[in-house]
């Protein structure tokens, strides 16, 4: 004998409450339409981007820095101290004033 289903009301059925917050949640608005979806993945691409080259250019900068206060140092390294040395003469020939 088939059991018939039991009917729920809407409001108090728990995965129908999650279901519609999910449903009304920022990131599925965003996905539902083919534009917004474009655009917020051109500008996460572009906030990627930026924040990466920021990043970089942190790094390089300490990275020189550490090689500028080593350079002493690094002079009984021939092919290191000589490459160091042009690297730190580049940069400050460049440097803006």
């Amino acid at each position: 004998m088939a059991r018939k289903p039991k009917l729920v009301d809407p409001d108090e059925d728990p995965l129908l409450t999650e279901i519609k917050r999910i449903s009304e949640h920022h990131f599925m608005r965003t996905q539902n339409s083919w534009a917004r979806m474009v655009w917020y993945n051109v500008v996460r691409g572009m906030s990627f981007g930026f924040g990466s080259l920021v990043g970089a250019t942190v790094i390089v900068y300490i990275v020189i820095s550490i090689l500028s206060q080593m350079v002493s140092h690094v002079d009984f390294i021939p092919l290191l101290g000589e490459w160091i040395t042009k690297i730190l003469e580049i940069v400050e020939t460049n440097r803006p004033k």
